[in-house]
């Protein structure tokens, strides 16, 4: 399947793996869950790979208020159940184009597998 439903959507899924906005298709097997994430990745792959690596001493951010330790998150995802962009629902899309959806969920499981391996 080259589109799903709406040029944006599709950028979007292309964009997986870069620092930025994306969708991300998961496919639990165990469950036979399927579903869109809109994913962000706040920084690139350095700075990622920086504070990941266990083995390099980075830094505490402390508040500067309260003077708490801040956690820093490397990626956010929420669940999608329409296009943001054109408002199509995404269960339907799922349904429609379920092996399609599986084979991008591996395709971009291969890429998360390589963004957070050592």
């Amino acid at each position: 399947m080259e589109k799903w439903c709406c040029d944006w959507f599709q950028d979007m899924i292309l964009s997986y793996g870069k620092k930025g906005f994306a969708i991300v298709a998961f496919h639990d097997e165990s469950c036979d869950y399927r579903a869109f994430f809109l994913s962000s990745m706040p920084f690139d792959e350095r700075v990622r790979k920086a504070l990941t690596d266990e083995s390099l001493a980075w830094p505490v951010i402390i508040d500067r208020g309260s003077r708490v330790p801040l956690a820093i998150s490397v990626e956010n995802r929420i669940p999608v159940d329409y296009c943001p962009r054109c408002g199509k629902s995404m269960k339907l899309l799922i349904k429609k184009y379920n092996n399609q959806f599986d084979s991008l969920a591996m395709e971009q499981s291969k890429i998360e597998n390589i963004l957070w391996s050592s």
